[in-house]
């Protein structure tokens, strides 16, 4: 009896025992046996561009000036090699510091992964000498490198249509004779400086009271970029009227939207039959002032 009480203990104590041992354990975290502790990840450098600017609009024939900031975030100092492409026809280049040089590659000291250091460059795009782009968009792309670390930023330039036009002569001369009552010619050119087509030039002049002017042709009714239109001015002062001297007349060519102007001084000369008249004149004078001294020289 003393001995299966003395059984009964032992096996409840055992219970108790493992119950607390199972409880221990349920709250212990158990480890795989092939589990190494996580180590914290190293931040990478960092390379950024950006423009506060990367599209620009001007006239065809205008350069297109970029402003483009770096950004380097790292441990070093890294050397960053500057290309450009540029669209065809056109030159680009970058340019940095004062006095401004132009650069193909930059320095960028960081010590500080998190705070990225900021360098800027210009990006000059221009269109060769004697090229006027037509109207749209050219794309010039800058790429900055070093090493595996690699960013490319898109510039576009949007070009827009120039509409200029100029008055001048073949040899520069804006100054010309002519007779009073004739017909008298004066050639001038319009030329097309811009980057489009000019539709109908209409003709006009101002002139001192009673001169005729004509043109021909009359307007010029369509004139390609870069093409020349002769033109043909007929100037006729009034016969009797008009005094020997110098005149200015003045001529434009306007398309609605935009005009030009061109002054000329026109020196008026004495008729022939006016000049033979007045040497007439003067003989005859001259020879009766003879005949009289003649004859006062005779009493």
């Amino acid at each position: 009896m003393v001995k299966s009480r003395r059984i009964r203990l032992v096996f409840s104590l055992f219970l108790m025992v493992s119950l607390v041992a199972a409880v221990i354990l349920a709250q212990t975290p158990v480890f795989a046996a092939d589990a190494t502790p996580t180590s914290p990840s190293i931040a990478q450098p960092t390379l950024v561009l950006d423009s506060t600017y990367p599209v620009i609009s001007a006239d065809s024939g205008q350069s297109f000036t970029f402003n483009v900031n770096i950004k380097y975030a790292g441990y070093d100092k890294k050397t960053f090699d500057l290309a450009l492409t540029a669209p065809p026809g056109w030159t680009a280049s970058c340019t940095a510091g004062y006095p401004v040089a132009q650069i193909s590659a930059i320095q960028i000291i960081s010590t500080d992964i998190t705070t990225p250091v900021t360098q800027s460059v210009t990006v000059n795009v221009t269109p060769d000498l004697g090229n006027y782009p037509e109207p749209g968009n050219y794309t010039a792309t800058l790429k900055v490198s070093s090493g595996d670390l690699s960013q490319t930023i898109d510039l576009r330039a949007i070009v827009r249509a120039k509409y200029e036009f100029a008055l001048t002569t073949a040899t520069g001369n804006l100054a010309t004779q002519a007779t009073a009552g004739d017909t008298n010619h004066f050639s001038f050119e319009v030329i097309n400086t811009g980057s489009a087509t000019l539709e109908k030039l209409n003709l006009t002049s101002t002139n001192p009271e009673g001169w005729v002017i004509s043109f021909t042709p009359s307007s010029v009714e369509s004139l390609g970029a870069g093409q020349t239109s002769q033109v043909d001015a007929v100037i006729t002062p009034p016969q009797g009227k008009t005094i020997a001297g110098d005149y200015m007349i003045n001529f434009k060519a306007d398309t609605g939207s935009i005009s030009q102007d061109m002054d000329v001084r026109v020196t008026v000369l004495t008729p022939t039959i006016w000049g033979w008249v007045g040497i007439i004149v003067i003989v005859v004078v001259i020879a009766g002032l003879a005949v009289l001294f003649m004859k006062l020289g005779r009493r």
